[in-house]
């Protein structure tokens, strides 16, 4: 989703993230066509031959994860960070205290 974020043209092309050697992660129009994360990019070219390889960048992705994190923490400052971009959280307190402050909340 970073790639594609900071390159729109991705969005609707079979794209993946890793090399050819090895892909960390692909979008949806990729899937399409079985490539799948953990799959060598040689196998996923084969199933996919017009799939676009990006590069890993792990220096943009820790950034872009701090930011999220940071996102998560206005939630529930005692959230349980499970990757990059995934966390365990409970937002019942946020909820809360927004509800106090007269926002309507819609589930």
């Amino acid at each position: 989703a970073v790639e594609m974020r900071d390159n729109p043209a991705l969005v609707h092309v079979p794209m993946a993230v890793g090399s050819i050697g090895m892909l960390s992660t692909s979008n949806y129009p990729a899937r399409r066509f079985g490539v799948r994360s953990a799959m060598p990019g040689y196998i996923a070219k084969k199933l996919c031959p017009e799939l676009v390889i990006v590069p890993l960048n792990f220096e943009k992705y820790a950034t872009v994860g701090a930011e999220i994190r940071q996102i998560f923490a206005e939630y529930d400052p005692n959230f349980r960070s499970l990757g990059y971009d995934e966390a365990g959280m409970d937002c019942t307190e946020y909820i809360r205290q927004k509800a106090s402050e007269g926002l309507e909340i819609n589930p």
